[in-house]
């Protein structure tokens, strides 16, 4: 935290992940033993997210996952994912705004500011 590192969380992955039992046959989706590998990896990436946390490394939302695996709607899930490993609503809701922002060194994204630019989402 000191060195002003961020984790950027990717923890909707998984979640996403779940649906693909739906329309493919690949084991690594739809056997047991997929399943419960991708359960443990999971598991691991939200401890690392509460060990983040509490070591004060700032979080922002995102992903380096290609091939349909995340797509833009699925923000939601990831600030979800973020309050279930611990973090407060509004902690969440910055790591999806304010933090992609400031880890991209644009002091102004993510903010909802008079004259600034229209990049917000809302919550219902």
């Amino acid at each position: 935290a000191r060195q002003g590192m961020f984790l950027v969380s990717t923890l909707a992955i998984f979640r996403s992940w779940a649906t693909f039992a739906q329309t493919t046959t690949l084991p690594r989706f739809v056997s047991d033993e997929g399943k419960e590998r991708t359960a443990r990896r999971r598991e691991r990436a939200i401890e690392s997210v509460q060990l983040a946390h509490r070591a004060g490394v700032r979080i922002a939302t995102g992903t380096d996952f290609g091939g349909g695996s995340l797509r833009a709607n699925h923000l939601a899930w990831e600030v979800e994912a973020l309050v279930e490993a611990g973090l407060k609503p509004a902690e969440a809701l910055t790591s999806a705004t304010i933090r992609g922002g400031e880890l991209l060194g644009e002091a102004e994204a993510g903010r909802i500011v008079e004259g600034g630019p229209a990049d917000f989402f809302l919550v219902h």
